[in-house]
């Protein structure tokens, strides 16, 4: 499973992040991803999804995030 989301980051900044799974995972697998990826820059106490596309392909997301 892969994932492309609009995330933003303890309420300062917004951004895109893109990851993948061996299986399919749950929303908090992705929040908890997300939040890992976002302390490499800073210490990360919240993370909101804004947008969020899954597919199971790479070649799947791609073609998803060209419609948006």
């Amino acid at each position: 499973m892969y994932y492309k989301a609009i995330a933003d980051i303890n309420f300062e900044y917004t951004a895109i992040f893109t990851g993948g799974f061996k299986s399919i995972s749950t929303i908090k697998d992705i929040q908890n991803d997300i939040a890992k990826k976002a302390s490499k820059k800073s210490q990360v106490n919240n993370v909101s999804i804004v947008e969020l596309i899954t597919a199971r392909s790479k070649l799947e997301l791609l073609e998803k995030s060209e419609r948006f």
